[in-house]
């Protein structure tokens, strides 16, 4: 494929961007690849040290990772690939930093034809 093709492919090309805290499922296609918002939290006592987390099942790709845009929050967007069909769960939330408990947690349903 010539630069000018895949270019041009990649321009057309709009990534969806889902939120885990308006998500109830999720259900997507083989090759898609979403931006999808971690949970959020103010950061105020007694959340001040935590760290977003995720767990994906097989087939279910973590390609990146950036923190948000916005102070005063804790939470990350996660670049997703979706390589093989499946149906599972994704499950998102947050740890305390210093004592590694699980303080938020939250399963999305997913499902991948």
């Amino acid at each position: 494929m010539d630069v000018y093709k895949r270019f041009s492919k990649a321009i057309h090309t709009v990534m969806k961007f889902r939120k885990a805290e308006t998500a109830n499922n999720l259900e997507f296609f083989v090759g898609e690849t979403i931006k999808f918002e971690s949970l959020r939290q103010p950061i105020v006592p007694p959340y001040l040290m935590l760290i977003p987390y995720i767990e994906t099942p097989k087939g279910i790709i973590v390609e990146s990772q950036y923190a948000l845009d916005e102070d005063g929050y804790h939470g990350c967007i996660y670049q997703l690939k979706f390589e093989q069909i499946c149906k599972s769960q994704i499950i998102i939330g947050f740890r305390d930093m210093i004592t590694g408990k699980i303080t938020h947690r939250k399963e999305i349903p997913v499902i991948i034809h």
